[in-house]
């Protein structure tokens, strides 16, 4: 039973990561027609970000880390430098936002049903921990490469926050409810733990206070 169990997730794992990996690669491709919009809204971002609530962080990382590099070979872009350095923004994304909504909201939240208020903090934290590691890489992509352009760090962080309010604002408003939508008609495979129980003789055990 148990091997079945884990046969079915990895199947889903996969199917669902061609998908995203797919959409990676395809939502670039219709709106990076206008430069304009394309580099507004980060279309890219968007499945990566999806994917995280979907399925188990190792396979969220790798369509994360895969997709750009992909997009790279298959379409010429983006550059190498921003290859490598999205690369590591987006796995950062995926994993940020899984691990905090499968691990770390279920602990903190032991009363409240996972939601979407849990899909929004986990998303702010992943557009945060992305970036700083994209930020991170950037001194080593831009020299391996030798692209031209990097500034400094603190103003390479700063580029990305301020060059992407749009995409951030964009990606806030419509994610959530997507991943809400998607849930009701899909089954993910990282569904987060539920509350963990709380132990009779708490203090803010109903049965402790009649006690009391």
């Amino acid at each position: 039973m148990k091997k079945r169990f884990l046969k079915i997730s990895l199947t889903k794992n996969i199917t669902y990561s061609s998908l995203f990996i797919a959409m990676g690669l395809l939502l670039p491709q219709l709106f990076h027609s206008t430069e304009t919009i394309g580099s507004l809204i980060s279309p890219m971002h968007i499945p990566i970000l999806i994917c995280a609530f979907f399925l188990d962080w190792p396979f969220a990382l790798a369509v994360g880390a895969l997709t750009p590099v992909l997009s790279n070979l298959l379409m010429g872009m983006p550059p190498y430098h921003m290859m490598l350095i999205m690369a590591f923004e987006l796995a950062g994304y995926a994993l940020t936002a899984n691990l905090i909504y499968t691990r770390v909201m279920p602990r903190l939240s032991k009363r409240i049903k996972p939601g979407i208020i849990n899909i929004y903090i986990s998303l702010a934290a992943a557009m945060i921990a992305g970036r700083l590691l994209g930020a991170c890489v950037a001194p080593a992509a831009f020299s391996l490469f030798g692209a031209a352009g990097y500034a400094g760090f603190f103003v390479y962080l700063l580029r990305l926050f301020t060059g992407g309010v749009t995409a951030i604002v964009l990606q806030l408003l419509l994610i959530p409810p997507i991943v809400e939508i998607l849930k009701r008609y899909t089954v993910p495979v990282n569904t987060p733990a539920p509350p963990a129980a709380v132990k009779p003789g708490e203090k803010d055990d109903p049965e402790s206070l009649k006690q009391d």
